[in-house]
């Protein structure tokens, strides 16, 4: 059963064994595991015990600890013998000289019907044709040069025959006949007859230098197969997967082993189990729990489930059969361990109480630590939200997804990694569907570090889960990691997570519908392994409905029930305080009620997604806290309660208790001030206000008063109020909104005399309130000179007061400022900021952009001379006489011979792959695959969700919906940069572009597995890109970019072309004429806007000839363009092109810098540019940003 130690037994019993090795004559033992990181577990376990001579076969191992006991390894380390070594020297000339024969032979292979492989037939076969053909006058290129004009020799003969002869003679007599006289048809007949009877006799030699090299190849696997044999004979333990042995498996048998230990074997399939029983083994000792998971089929028509698969049960392994045998067969005696070490006793009672009624707890389990933060080790969290419909995507539609406990898994991982007591690895997410692991790898691989396993990551390749354009699955890229299962969180499927355990499991069930359908987990055997996984705690979430008609499951849901651990809404805790049960039911609930997000700040370090909040947004935040009665502070004063967290560090708390004291004599009295609260300001202001109302008569003596009390607040042990109570009255009577040392605003501002629209006005930008609805006494408000109004908290945290001042920890004293920092300095200039409410770019903005322009020009000079290579003419480059890369040529052979098909499908990402994959073994491709993949990342850097203002602007919405707050605020599309998206967006179809034209061109000729005449297209996603560039150009008043679009939609229908991989001749028809009508719009759109889309018209006249004369490349040369990027690159000079409009969105002139035409704003429509070098109305210098240029270029 689960948790009994069966791998430690299995460890013991081959020391025991390898104790007796000798007396019993043993030999090596081979130990046979299902998985690489079964095999690499065991393997290390037998090292750590000190188990010696051991060798790992095959070349999957993770174990860094392994690496140097891998057979490959060991076996360069063995001199071959004078014999060996002559033997392969002498296999090794004939392979190369094989290859050499393949690689005179491709050519023709290749294409059989070029000019060249014509001449050499003719030469060979046809001496007279080779004469009156290729006989004089012919270049290296096929061409003959006939009064200063060359012309295609092959090509001239074929389609040259005279109109007067009309003869359809056959191909036996044309033989004998001269070339001249021949008719058109005659001519094709004989052309082709000669092309098949190359082709043929081509073939002929190739299989039979085919046949002469995989007799050499297999000479050379002997010979190094007798180094392998002889480090195997040494060897004390052989470390085997299933897969491995069957591939080794004639080494194996001349190994002569007699012991045989298989590891997890109820998961082996029956088949490879008897492959393992060599003829030599006298004893095989099987491990295994065939309660756990059965051996994994894919076609459900011969599984056991199946009514009609059962006669056949290719998933009931060897080791089930022997300990259940069929009627009639006996049941041979097997051992099996009864005390489990792994559950806490309410854990493992799910299982005892169903599969293993003999299963015992060992007296260690009952000593597990509750899990923290919560009330319960062990809960069923029941919901009734539906599962996600299936997608159309073919690929998904055969798994299952729910987003709502996506969510719920992500906020509860979240909770249980914030208590501190557990490390990433200490948890464990499982979900029976690979559908959902791809929806959880996405949702927390920006919180956390993940860990997909193997096995799970060539699931969900095979799927197609795994997104081609995201790289995330190397050592070095993104946040999931091919790395040992110790070193961050791990999410699995069920069926790849046997054999482990955590300390705490989180599991998402997914199913939830009206059919009440479990899918996977119906089965004992997946429920079983789902549940025994957990040490400390475990966490189901899931809909009780839709799995209770399996009758395990309602079982274990009665259980839970009778306990009381099972319910709609989950149970956490403070650590401090179990007793206080906090209850969660929905993902935000974690937000709102976790106590680590309502008692302090959440670190950065621990969750990135959730960093401190800007501008009170943390305050906003917080949620209901724990107060501790009767706390002595140092002074030796008591405040009677505190919040849970300051109670843990008094000295930190400032006194609230009132004192007296005198200062020093001013222009206005009174001096004697009384203490209640902080002078120095409620929030993070660095003025007296609300409660302290001034009697002064000058601004100066008010000002003088701020200073003062704040002299007394650093003296006093108290806070500081002024005991005098006068109200401040603006002009028309009412009170002032403003606070004390602010010039007091006009009347149009008072909150009751003024009009409605300024009533209306948003004044707090966090909580979205109305000028109106702002209580003046609790959160007056500062209207600068422009004329705009905002609450005394929104512009504290704009000033970023905390910087400057000490600001109280005790919330619960509305975060009084204690004093000035001593590191603080003044005000720099370079630090004075902007009404936040005015049209403006703020810094971390104007660095985005200036940043994006840095990165965008190298990848568009990049783009520039890749394309120039493409023009140059391929070059065949001789190839290294490497075993591993004639391999590759072997095999393109092999797969030219078969006529194989190019099939350039999918999306443009599979597309990519798909070509690069074809060329695996030329270098062409290389420079260009990387650039792809530099303006891939960029697009994604410069995409409106990673800018600086959209991230403020999620976390001021994620603190305004923990309170409630409706409202909108900033319209945020209004701050966003496109420009730079549309730009690197038009670079990418332009890259792709590229290489699919080249691919067409040149890249079947390198190709390995592939076909020219056989290649189909579909560029249907494509062209969708292209839709959408031209939809959003158009939307944003961008007709360079739109006109971009039209152009790369008809250069790729002139790609695919008679090339469809799914568009009949109609279709495509209809197609071309779709892309002479985008076309048309092109031209007009060029001559609408000539000033911005300079030098594109001639662009429109490539791709309209294109078009009509079936060709399916021409280089895009566009000289303005090119000085479009290179003024670019000018910018970080500061040369004063910069501009912004009436918005406050920049954007650049070419030429001398000033604006000669108008055009519009792609954020906002806005009228930019102007005429005459005068900017248009609302058009200003961006001098601020000019100076970030020239900082940039410097």
């Amino acid at each position: 059963p689960p948790g009994t130690g069966k791998s430690y037994t299995g460890v013991a019993i081959i020391k025991a064994l390898l104790k007796n090795r000798n007396a019993a004559k043993l030999g090596p033992i081979i130990c046979v595991c299902y998985t690489n990181h079964a095999l690499d577990q065991l393997l290390e376990h037998l090292v750590k015990d000190g188990v010696e001579q051991l060798i790992r076969l095959g070349s999957r191992s993770k174990s860094e600890l392994l690496q140097d006991l891998n057979l490959h390894h060991i076996s360069k380390e063995i001199r071959p013998t004078k014999v060996e070594g002559h033997e392969k020297y002498q296999l090794y000339e004939k392979l190369d000289i094989a290859l050499d024969e393949i690689g005179k032979l491709m050519p023709g292979l290749q294409d059989p019907a070029h000019w060249s492989n014509v001449k050499e037939y003719l030469e060979e076969h046809h001496n007279g044709h080779f004469e009156q053909l290729f006989g004089r006058g012919v270049d290296e290129h096929g061409f003959r040069e006939v009064r200063g004009k060359k012309f295609n020799i092959l090509h001239s003969w074929i389609n040259g025959a005279p109109k007067r002869i009309a003869s359809t003679r056959p191909v036996p007599e044309l033989l004998g006949v001269k070339l001249q006289e021949m008719s058109g048809s005659e001519r094709l007949a004989l052309h082709r007859y000669w092309v098949q009877q190359n082709t043929m006799g081509l073939t002929r030699r190739f299989l039979h230098v085919l046949d002469s090299y995989r007799h050499i190849n297999d000479s050379l696997k002997r010979c190094h197969q007798e180094l392998d044999l002889r480090c195997l004979l040494r060897a004390h333990i052989i470390g085997v997967t299933t897969t491995g042995l069957a591939r080794n498996l004639d080494i194996l048998r001349r190994v002569r082993a007699k012991v045989v230990v298989f590891e997890e074997a109820g998961e082996v399939l029956e088949a490879h189990t008897l492959t393992a029983l060599l003829p030599s083994v006298e004893h095989a000792i099987l491990i295994g729990d065939h309660e756990q998971l059965r051996p994994q089929i894919n076609n459900y028509e011969f599984q056991y489930d199946n009514p009609r698969g059962a006669k056949f049960s290719l998933d009931i392994s060897l080791f089930e059969r022997l300990v259940h045998p069929q009627s009639g067969y006996p049941r041979l005696p097997y051992s099996s361990l009864e005390v489990q070490r792994r559950m806490y006793p309410s854990i493992a009672e799910l299982i005892r109480s169903t599969l293993y009624p003999k299963l015992q707890d060992h007296p260690s389990v009952s000593t597990y630590p509750e899990v923290d933060g919560m009330q319960k080790r062990l809960f069923w969290l029941d919901h009734n939200k539906k599962e996600d419909a299936s997608p159309s995507n073919t690929a998904q539609s055969f798994s299952k997804t729910n987003t709502w406990e996506v969510e719920m898994t992500a906020a509860l991982v979240s909770h249980l990694v914030r208590q501190g007591i557990y490390r990433n690895e200490d948890i464990a997410v499982l979900t029976p569907y690979l559908g959902q692991l791809q929806k959880l790898k996405q949702r927390l691989r920006s919180s956390f570090a993940i860990v997909v396993g193997d096995r799970d990551l060539e699931d969900l390749e095979a799927k197609g889960l795994e997104g081609d354009g995201e790289e995330e699955t190397t050592a070095t890229q993104g946040n999931v990691r091919k790395t040992t299962l110790l070193n961050a969180l791990r999410i699995a499927s069920v069926d790849n997570f046997q054999g482990e355990e955590a300390k705490v499991i989180v599991i998402s069930l997914v199913r939830s519908n009206d059919e009440r359908k479990c899918g996977f987990l119906k089965t004992s055997n997946r429920i079983n392994v789902l549940l025994s996984r957990a040490r400390h705690g475990m966490y189901i979430i899931g809909n009780t409905d839709t799995a209770r008609p399996v009758p395990m499951w309602d079982k274990i849901v009665t259980m839970l029930e009778n306990e009381g651990n099972i319910g709609n809404a989950l149970a956490l805790c403070c650590p401090r305080h179990k007793e206080t049960e906090i209850k969660v039911s929905e993902p935000d609930d974690f937000s709102i009620s976790s106590p680590e997000d309502a008692d302090m700040p959440v670190s950065i370090s621990v969750i990135r997604s959730r960093c401190i909040m800007l501008f009170g947004a943390w305050s906003a935040a917080k949620g209901p806290k724990r107060a501790v009665p009767n706390i002595a502070l140092p002074c030796g004063h008591v405040r009677t309660s505190l919040a849970c967290h300051l109670a843990q560090a008094p000295e930190a708390v400032q006194c609230q208790v009132l004192v007296e004291a005198v200062v020093p004599d001013y222009s206005t009295p009174p001096a004697a001030m009384l203490f209640q609260r902080n002078a120095m300001g409620i929030s993070h202001v660095g003025y007296a206000w609300s409660h302290v109302r001034f009697d002064a008569a000058t601004l100066a003596a008010v000002r003088s008063a701020t200073s003062l009390v704040f002299f007394v607040s650093r003296t006093a042990l108290g806070l500081v109020h002024i005991a005098t109570h006068a109200n401040y009255h603006v002009l028309c009577g009412h009170e002032c909104p403003s606070v004390c040392g602010e010039i007091c605003p006009e009347p149009r501002y008072c909150q009751k005399c003024a009009d409605k629209p300024v009533k209306d006005t948003m004044v707090d930008y966090i909580m979205g309130s109305a000028y109106a609805e702002i209580d003046l006494d609790d959160n007056p408000c500062i209207i600068p000179s422009c004329g705009h109004i905002l609450t005394l908290e929104s512009m504290d945290g704009h000033m970023d007061i905390a910087k400057y001042y000490t600001i109280s920890e005790d919330t619960g004293g509305e975060n009084p400022i204690i004093g000035l920092k001593s590191s603080s300095v003044p005000f720099l200039t370079s630090e004075l900021k902007n009404c936040p409410m005015c049209p403006w770019i703020d810094e971390a903005t104007k660095k985005f952009i200036v940043w994006a322009n840095a990165q965008f020009v190298p990848l568009a000079s990049r783009m520039e001379q890749t394309e120039a290579k493409f023009q140059e003419p391929v070059t065949e480059k001789p190839t290294p006489k490497s075993p591993l890369l004639r391999k590759a040529e072997l095999s393109f052979a092999l797969d030219r011979l078969s006529l194989k098909q190019i099939e350039v499908i999918g999306s443009r990402d599979q597309q990519i792959k798909i070509v690069l994959k074809a060329c695996n073994s030329t270098a062409r491709y290389k420079d260009i695959s990387w650039l792809r993949k530099d303006i891939k990342r960029f697009l994604k850097e410069v995409d409106e969700a990673e800018q600086p203002i959209s991230r403020i602007h999620d976390l001021v919405q994620d603190a305004r919906k923990h309170r409630s707050v409706n409202t909108e605020i900033i319209d945020l599309p209004s701050v966003l940069q496109v420009h730079n998206r549309l730009l690197t967006t038009v670079l990418l179809l332009r890259c792709d572009y590229a290489i699919l034209s080249d691919f067409v061109t040149y890249g079947c000729d390198m190709a390995s597995g592939g076909n020219l005449g056989n290649m189909c297209l579909n560029l249907a996603p494509n062209r969708k890109d292209c839709e959408n560039l031209m939809h959003e150009s158009r939307s944003r008043h961008q007709p360079a970019h739109e006109v971009e679009g039209l152009l790369y939609w008809a250069r790729f229908v002139t790609l695919e072309r008679n090339r469809s991989a799914s568009l009949s001749d109609a279709d495509t028809t209809t197609l071309v004429d779709r892309a002479r009508d985008r076309l048309y719009l092109a031209r007009t759109i060029c001559n609408t806007n000539p000033g911005q889309t300079a030098g594109m018209s001639e662009e429109v006249s490539v791709a309209e000839k294109m078009l009509r004369d079936s060709t399916f490349y021409a280089l895009v040369t566009n000289v303005e363009k090119a000085a479009v990027y290179a003024a670019m690159a000018q910018s970080f000079q500061g040369t004063g092109h910069w501009y912004y409009c009436a918005n406050g969105h920049p954007f650049t002139v070419g030429d001398c810098g000033m604006p000669m035409e108008t055009a519009r704003c792609p954020q906002c429509g806005a009228t930019v540019g102007g005429a005459h070098h005068q900017p248009a109305d609302g058009v200003r210098r961006a001098e601020d940003l000019e100076a970030e240029f020239g900082r940039r270029g410097r």
